[in-house]
């Protein structure tokens, strides 16, 4: 017999001890392939999307589509060009003259 009982003792003991650890190992192993599936998946996903973006990006667009994307990009110069001026006419703002100025 030894210092802390018997072999079976030492057995049963370590038996009692070890299973939770081991449930644990394993659900820490499971968590972690799991996690690496889904990391994969997203990198799937995200190369699939970049090449249909480029797909798309490399087509020219549409006449139509043209013609909006145009008429938009005119029409965000128009409001900033009268923000600014708007902000020029105000009486007391030298800030917002300055920056106008500085555009």
């Amino acid at each position: 017999m030894g210092l802390f009982g018997s072999p079976e003792e030492m057995a049963l003991v370590a038996a009692a001890v070890g299973w939770p650890l081991l449930a644990g190992l394993a659900v820490v192993a499971w968590s972690k392939r799991r996690a690496a599936l889904a990391a994969r998946r997203e990198g799937d996903l995200d190369a699939r999307l970049k090449g249909l973006y480029r797909t798309v990006e490399s087509r020219e667009p549409p006449e139509r589509l043209a013609l909006v994307i145009d008429t938009l990009a005119e029409q965000a110069e128009v409001e900033a060009l009268a923000a600014r001026e708007a902000a020029a006419r105000q009486p007391g703002r030298r800030r917002a003259r300055r920056k106008a100025a500085q555009e």
